[in-house]
């Protein structure tokens, strides 16, 4: 934990690399790492519990709570790895998507990717990536766009514009 929270950005760096080759990985170790008050360890946590993948689901808690943070790259991170993570408890995607209308464009980039990567899982969140789609920032809308490609599967009934009526004559 100390490495973590050393002032050298290298070492907790490192630090946060080897922690995520761990088995079994040190989840909780990182779970209380996103409540560090110091600046970049939060998001390093995150970044490592995303590494660590679905064996990380006891972290999505904290993860969650994370996307309510002053530091936007702790936010960014933290939707990354739920992203990573996968939609293995109730309440990710919808945590996610409401990423997509934070304050600051990278973080609603981020979520728009997570949202991808979670794929037809993500189904509900088409509203709010339809919405995300006309966000002023071009890289947002294009990651809402990719991201709705992937969860398509699910999602192809609600995106899908109505066909027209026959007419007669």
């Amino acid at each position: 934990m100390r490495a973590l929270e050393h002032e050298n950005s290298l070492v907790h760096h490192n630090a946060a690399y080897i922690l995520a080759e761990i088995k079994p990985a040190p989840v909780l170790l990182l779970t209380k790492a996103l409540r560090s008050h110091r600046p970049r360890v939060p998001a390093m946590a995150a970044v490592t519990l995303g590494q660590i993948g679905p064996g990380a689901k006891d972290a999505i808690p904290a993860l969650i709570q994370t996307l309510k943070s002053k530091d936007r790259q702790a936010r960014g991170t933290a939707v990354k790895a739920l992203g990573q993570i996968g939609p293995l408890s109730p309440g990710v995607v919808q945590a996610v998507a409401g990423s997509l209308k934070d304050e600051d464009k990278h973080v609603r980039v981020c979520a728009a990717e997570a949202l991808a990567a979670i794929g037809p899982a993500a189904a509900k969140a088409a509203p709010a990536l339809i919405q995300a789609g006309k966000d002023n920032n071009q890289r947002v809308r294009a990651a809402a766009a990719k991201a709705l490609g992937r969860i398509a599967p699910a999602t192809k009934a609600t995106t899908q514009p109505a066909e027209p009526a026959p007419t007669t004559t």
